[in-house]
């Protein structure tokens, strides 16, 4: 099973990075609060853009421009199909696809150094289905004046499930010697995948705004802003975070907290559709002027990497509340209704696949029914050292259970309890 030398790093983008995201349904403790979900977040100006490459596919004569490759192999299989569709550029394949094509164009750079890619997308049926690799979205790779590569591929946010058309972008830094970019699209995994209105722009660098204060450097972009008293949170998340944690506030280290007036300009500058989400180079990137959930997250390193369930619990429950209520009330609200057992759960990509504003609660309802237990603290760090983000979901139920003396099933059944004893 190899992947071609064209792609098969091709990625998932940031998501090995980054240690944890919340999408658009979570929000921090009361310093602030979530858009609403179908909201629409106004295109921010990016100013200096200067078209390189604009494709409408307007018509099927539009493909003799761009070349096939292969994306991706996994074997001797079916190839998956590149076509003209709907007025736009089809991407399918199927169960037994293993060479997954990729559409090409290149580009000469023309000395610029910052571009911007953007795109249209939708998608029909991409459920995960633990054999194939979730790669769905566009990606721009360098190379220099001898061909050779330069840089690491930069790739919009994956399109999954079944969406209607959605811009996708992101804004990236030329690599040192770059003099091509070829722009890219991708799928591989059964299902259908539409791609409209591609372009590669001459861009601008963010002209970030700096200033440093207690453990924080803060970022932010000119038009936005943040105040006084929302530093004063944070810088009081923090001790609150440290203390319970055991650590010394005063031994931290220095945490980059990026701020972005929007979503829109969030996910084209970090490739991350969500409020807001933590790197593992200790930097935050965040919608909000507060945020105490991604500091926890950081801090939280010190304790270990666990999966999602157990991680996006203790920051949830550290955050004091889900959605404006008190964690045990809102997880009480979907206890008989929209309730997913903790057994399905366990595996990161399971729980992030599911809906947000469930899988958030029940996970900070866990951890807050567990530290109301003997020795719950103590439990907790050890599931925080002894589950991995990355370790397969029946190596960590095994752990869970061991450390807590139970079955999933039965653990899920004392948490329901509990929470209706409330």
């Amino acid at each position: 099973m190899s992947a071609p030398r064209s792609l098969i790093v091709l990625l998932l983008p940031l998501a090995v990075a980054a240690a944890c995201r919340r999408s658009r349904s979570a929000a921090p403790v009361a310093e602030s609060k979530t858009p609403p979900i179908d909201a629409q977040v106004p295109e921010a100006p990016r100013g200096g853009a200067a078209p390189l490459l604009v494709e409408h596919f307007d018509g099927a004569g539009a493909l003799e421009a761009w070349q096939e490759v292969d994306g991706r192999v996994d074997g001797n299989g079916a190839r998956s199909t590149i076509t003209f569709a709907d007025g736009a550029v089809r991407l399918e394949g199927a169960a037994d696809t293993s060479r997954w094509r990729s559409l090409e164009r290149t580009v000469a750079l023309g000395g610029a150094t910052w571009f911007r890619m953007a795109a249209r997308m939708k998608t029909d049926g991409l459920v995960l289905d633990g054999v194939h690799r979730p790669m769905c979205y566009v990606y721009a790779r360098f190379t220099d004046a001898g061909g050779k590569r330069v840089g690491e591929v930069v790739a919009t946010r994956n399109l999954l499930g079944t969406t209607a058309w959605t811009p996708v972008a992101r804004r990236y830094p030329v690599p040192a010697g770059a003099t091509h970019l070829t722009v890219g699209l991708f799928l591989s995994l059964p299902g259908r995948a539409w791609f409209d209105d591609v372009e590669v722009s001459v861009a601008a660098a963010p002209a970030w705004r700096e200033a440093t204060e207690g453990h924080y450097r803060y970022h932010w972009l000119d038009g936005d802003e943040i105040p006084d008293h929302k530093r004063r949170f944070n810088s009081e998340s923090y001790r609150i975070t440290s203390e319970f944690l055991g650590l010394d506030p005063a031994a931290g280290r220095e945490v980059g907290y990026f701020k972005y007036p929007d979503k829109a300009l969030k996910e084209e500058l970090m490739g991350d559709p969500g409020n807001a989400h933590a790197l593992t180079d200790g930097t935050m990137h965040s919608i909000f002027a507060s945020d105490r959930h991604e500091i926890v997250h950081l801090l939280a390193r010190a304790w270990g990497d666990p999966p999602a369930l157990i991680a996006e619990g203790l920051a949830v429950h550290m955050s004091g509340g889900w959605q404006g209520q008190p964690v045990v009330a809102y997880a009480k609200g979907i206890a008989d209704r929209d309730w997913i057992a903790l057994g399905d759960l366990i595996d990161s990509s399971a729980f992030r696949a599911r809906p947000d504003l469930v899988t958030y609660a029940i996970a900070a309802a866990f951890i807050e029914w567990l530290l109301a237990q003997p020795d719950g603290k103590t439990k907790l760090r050890t599931l925080y050292g002894k589950l991995a983000n990355r370790a397969p979901a029946a190596d960590n139920r095994r752990a869970l259970e061991d450390i807590l003396g139970a079955s999933a099933a039965d653990l899920d059944g004392k948490l329901r309890a509990w929470l209706h004893a409330q």
